[in-house]
């Protein structure tokens, strides 16, 4: 049997996180900036993940999640340059 693509409470504990830190920040600006840093970087720890944990197991999974964090780093190139 397969193991699951990503460790069952990383999403719904990330998911949580945010939510405060952007809870807090409506009351704090100074942690605005923190709660929507961790929003954008939720997804980029997750791809890590599954490239970190399924590179041996499952190469075509690893590889698109790869290509995903690659997308992310050539957009966040190239809007400097827009």
């Amino acid at each position: 049997m397969k193991r699951p693509v990503l460790p069952p409470r990383l999403y719904p504990g990330a998911f949580w996180v945010v939510v405060a830190l952007l809870a807090v920040g409506v009351f704090v600006p100074v942690v605005l900036d923190v709660g929507v840093l961790a929003l954008l970087l939720t997804p980029v720890v997750a791809a890590v993940v599954v490239v970190w944990t399924h590179w041996r197991e499952d190469r075509a999974l690893a590889v698109a999640a790869l290509l995903a964090l690659v997308g992310l780093a050539l957009v966040f190139v190239l809007r400097q340059f827009v």
